[in-house]
């Protein structure tokens, strides 16, 4: 499916005309009342400090601060200090390995750093913060030509630049440091970006949230261009693609909670300024897709994580305010749901600058509304929910049950059929093992996504599916729940070992048994053959394990609350830590091991294999 893309780029027009009668607006927002900002948040000097560091080149990129020269190079990555060739972009192979990972560069270039910036400007009025942003715009289109280096190789890319770039500038567009040469040399850029984005739509294997991406650029930059044209596609193909993007119970397709938030946003950034004619099937899919975000998350932000995550934003107006609450936060208001802002959203600055003063302080004097009663089940996507006090501890299992991917590659799905996550008293216990990278290292990619990397079960040493490449799925297992009782039980099983010479099955049942004060897992394998099994649980950073006796390990929770596993007594080897390095990733180019339980037994028909957890 990449071929079509390759055919494209190989014979893109290098005609850069733009038209005679090309103008600029800024205007993307009705909401001009930005100077109440210290009436309501307090954090005016981070703020300052941020865009003071950026002033002297100091960007924070993936968590990590990275000082540049006094000139930036946009085409080099900072990691490797490998400068990418300013060629036609066909020339580029960006997945190859050797060549660094793109997405260092990519992160570098979707210009979020604007953003404090701009916010600085519109606190102060010091002119400092506006010419740094004029600046380094202005050095960025002259070092990347239209249709040459890396930055111009991704739809994607091109979108979250542009759409920074103009949120960031209506914050300052009443800055003196604004010259009508900037803005004529600014839309001629946007204009040939977006144009590439029209003429290259991800149609493909790509029609996902990189789709999603490009066409929020059409509308906005087809508004900001008075391109109707741009415009009035991009509207309609977000309404012809909401269906495979995020089903009627609120998941993503992609079975990636971070890039469901990203085509939300993506929609939500398209609809902004047309509230009153947000279609009614998009309205209700962004309003579902909250419900089950909402029913991902515990105190600290997302504890649901599956799937593909590259740590990417879109809009990060705040870095001090978890990005998936905030997200909630904007589709609620944008879709008048406000019963559904999180608790703390007084302290999402993200609204302000989004809806403005007025709108944000009648949203903190409103009525309080009662919480929303959140679904448990999602039976479209296959996550189910298991919530109940245990030992008066609250305790909160997903067990995934859900499709690969999108189809047909599933490239963003990660191979954990029937697996678990818990969580106690809001402390994450049992995890899901993150992504860490794409591009950088095929073993590491390929770890991430691996059956054994989750909490489930492998068999005969292959995975569940079956990985063709960074984001290519052959062979695909199939997942079906069974049963599910709201806050008791849940069953499932999936067939991806049906490839397997011997077919076959694996099945799971999960019980909250609230009389024992126990979790049970009751692992099923059906077969007629001999065949090499091996159970993984892999745990928080925040928890240690210690072995008791014989199949018997403590867990103990951030230093306080421990429970007990105790592995059933049919396994050959119960607890061989050594039989892998386990690796957990919070954040993209981000890895720490992690401790993990790897149970082993050989079969030669079936078994039922049992797991209690005792709270």
């Amino acid at each position: 499916m990449r071929i079509p893309r390759y055919i494209r780029n190989l014979f893109c027009t290098l005609n850069n005309k733009i038209p005679d009668n090309l103008t600029l607006s800024l205007d993307i927002s009705s909401n001009t009342d930005w100077n109440n900002f210290e009436d309501l948040f307090s954090n005016k000097k981070i703020i300052i400090k941020q865009a003071d560091e950026i002033v002297d080149n100091c960007i924070t990129i993936f968590e990590k601060k990275v000082f540049f020269k006094s000139k930036i190079n946009w085409n080099k990555d900072y990691n490797t200090n490998k400068i990418w060739p300013v060629v036609y972009l066909s020339k580029i192979n960006y997945r190859d390995c050797l060549s660094g990972d793109p997405k260092d560069i990519w992160e570098l270039n979707r210009f979020h750093f604007l953003l404090p910036l701009a916010k600085a400007w519109s606190i102060t009025k010091q002119e400092k913060y506006a010419e740094k942003i004029i600046n380094l715009i202005t050095s960025w289109i002259a070092e990347c030509p239209p249709y040459h280096g890396i930055n111009w190789t991704s739809g994607i890319e091109l979108s979250i630049r542009q759409i920074n770039w103009i949120w960031s500038l209506r914050l300052i567009s009443d800055s003196n440091s604004i010259s009508n040469d900037f803005l004529n040399e600014l839309a001629k850029s946007i204009y040939l970006q977006t144009r590439y984005i029209r003429n290259n739509l991800s149609l493909y294997s790509s029609a996902n949230n990189h789709l999603i991406s490009e066409l929020s650029a059409l509308v906005l930059i087809g508004k900001a261009l008075e391109i109707e044209e741009w415009e009035k596609t991009g509207f309609n193909f977000l309404y012809e693609y909401i269906d495979s993007q995020i089903y009627e119970d609120g998941v993503g397709v992609e079975q990636s909670p971070s890039y469901l938030a990203h085509t939300m946003e993506f929609y939500g950034l398209s609809f902004i300024n047309h509230i009153e004619n947000i279609p009614k099937k998009i309205n209700e899919r962004l309003y579902v897709g909250v419900l089950y975000l909402k029913a991902m998350l515990n105190k600290d932000g997302l504890f649901g994580r599956f799937g593909d995550d590259d740590s990417g934003n879109i809009l990060p107006f705040s870095s001090t305010y978890d990005k998936y609450k905030s997200l909630i936060n904007f589709i609620s208001v944008l879709i008048d749901e406000n019963n559904l802002l999180e608790e703390n959203f007084q302290n999402d600055e993200k609204l302000f600058w989004f809806f403005g003063y007025e709108k944000f302080n009648s949203l903190i004097n409103r009525s309080s509304n009662e919480n929303v009663k959140l679904p448990t089940s999602f039976s479209n996507g296959g996550y189910y929910i298991l919530k109940n006090k245990i030992n008066n501890k609250d305790c909160k299992l997903i067990f995934d049950c859900g499709p690969l991917g999108m189809i047909p590659l599933c490239g963003h799905g990660h191979m954990d059929a029937l697996s678990i996550l818990l969580e106690i008293n809001d402390s994450p216990v049992l995890i899901d093992p993150g992504t860490y990278t794409y591009f950088k290292d095929l073993k590491w990619r390929e770890y991430f996504k691996s059956t054994r990397a989750h909490n489930t079960i492998e068999i005969d040493n292959i995975n569940q599916s079956e990985s063709a490449g960074l984001f290519l799925y052959t062979k695909k297992a199939k997942a079906f729940c069974t049963k599910y009782i709201r806050g008791e039980y849940v069953e499932g099983y999936h067939d991806g070992y049906k490839r397997l010479k011997d077919s076959t099955i694996h099945k799971r049942k999960v019980l909250f048994n609230i009389k024992d004060k126990e979790i049970v897992i009751n692992d099923t394998i059906k077969c007629n053959g001999s065949h090499k099994l091996k159970q993984f649980y892999h745990f928080s950073p925040n928890c240690k394990i210690k072995f008791i006796k014989e199949n018997t390990f403590k867990c103990i929770i951030n230093n306080t609350n421990s429970i007990k596993f105790i592995m059933d007594s049919k396994f050959d080897k119960v607890g061989d830590k050594n039989v892998l390095n386990t690796w957990y990733s919070s954040l993209y180019n981000n890895k720490i091991e992690s401790n993990s339980i790897c149970n082993k037994i050989k079969i030669n028909s079936d078994i039922n294999l049992i797991t209690k957890i005792q709270i």
